[in-house]
């Protein structure tokens, strides 16, 4: 029985690793020879074309109270499923936008929304470099700046279900991952080391992680990540890489990110 739990055990870690790099979830690249866990960086290996794996259509979303956002561009990024079906959804079924927008940073910005994670602040004038939803609700979208992710890019990654996928993705980041993930696999490894190694990393609560990296060909990247275990479990990060002067940018975009997943626990 022991052997079948353990043989379990392992199928279930490498089933996720397989799901993590079908997808290209950044924050699943690690070396197991070298136990190195590869933190995000420039998006450049995978791309969707529009069109074909995702549509974008013009939105007018409503803020909190109940008025159409006129100032700031907005789009659905519709994603097409692995059976070709498009996702459905309308002006009508958007959530309203909630968080106060700064005035001076209002004609910095576009806001999208994909039905898999929500809405998502992203600087005026980048667009999308790739949008991917599994079967499981495992997502990706990567947005670059115009002249190209060597410029700037962001990176907003959602695990939904699977256990053995999100403690990989929060393996060395997070505390306690590294033991679960072992605990899950049935192993004992020691814990891996982050490349970039961060400038920084905080954690603001039990169940998430701010840190500060700097990868190469790219700005400096500030990024949260959160992991919750309760009933309905879910990994969440957001990676952003924007020029040196949209600090304040960078900052509403990650706190805003936050302030949707506040009510956390690891």
């Amino acid at each position: 029985m022991h052997g079948t739990k353990h043989g379990m055990a392992r199928s279930l870690g490498f089933a996720a690793a397989g799901l993590l790099l079908a997808i290209g979830l950044n924050s699943a690249s690690a070396s197991a020879a070298e136990n190195i866990h590869q933190l995000a960086g420039a998006p450049s290996r995978f791309s969707s074309v529009e069109g074909r794996d995702y549509r974008l259509v013009a939105a007018h979303p409503k803020d909190a109270s109940g008025q159409v956002l006129t100032d700031i561009p907005a789009w659905r990024i519709d994603v097409r499923d692995s059976e070709g079906e498009w996702e459905e959804n309308s002006d009508a079924k958007l959530p309203a936008w909630q968080p106060s927008i700064p005035a001076a940073l209002r004609p910095h910005i576009t806001l999208m929304h994909a039905n898999a994670v929500g809405w998502i602040i992203v600087p005026r004038g980048w667009r999308v470099q790739r949008a991917v939803v599994g079967d499981d609700g495992n997502a990706i979208f990567n947005f670059i700046a115009p002249a190209g992710a060597a410029t700037g890019w962001l990176t907003l990654e959602e695990i939904p279900a699977c256990m053995g996928c999100m403690y990989s993705a929060a393996d060395g980041i997070l505390p306690d991952a590294h033991k679960l993930h072992d605990a899950l696999m049935e192993t004992s490894t020691p814990k891996p080391t982050l490349s970039p190694k961060p400038d920084s990393l905080s954690y603001p609560n039990r169940c998430t992680a701010r840190l500060a990296y700097r990868p190469a060909q790219s700005p400096a990247v500030q990024a949260v990540l959160m992991l919750d275990q309760r009933s309905d479990p879910n990994f969440s990060a957001i990676y952003a890489a924007l020029p040196g002067d949209q600090v304040a940018l960078t900052n509403f975009i990650l706190a805003t990110h936050r302030t949707a997943h506040t009510d956390c626990a690891l």
